[in-house]
């Protein structure tokens, strides 16, 4: 008596595939390859972390000091002198 194969999902999509499939029906990922031991980390989250720690780390050196950028007294106005016309 010839022994049934246990239920394969794609790992993508989590869909159940046919035992003999080699790729999966609704997404086309191959089910053959070995899947990778780890995480390849893209350029742009790490440019975002690097940022972000600069960020922080410039913030922490400098201090917070938010009178200099937003002073608390405004400066006041001059005053404009409008010439009235002589009476001629």
């Amino acid at each position: 008596m010839r022994r049934q194969p246990v239920a394969r999902h794609c790992p993508n999509c989590g869909v159940r595939v046919s035992w003999r499939a080699d790729t999966c029906f609704m997404c086309g990922v191959r089910l053959n390859d070995r899947p990778r031991d780890r995480r390849a980390i893209s350029l742009f989250d790490m440019a975002l972390a690097i940022g972000a720690l600069i960020i922080v780390w410039l913030w922490w050196v400098r201090g917070y000091r938010p009178n200099e950028l937003w002073p608390l007294e405004l400066p006041s106005p001059t005053p404009i002198v409008l010439l009235s016309p002589t009476p001629i």
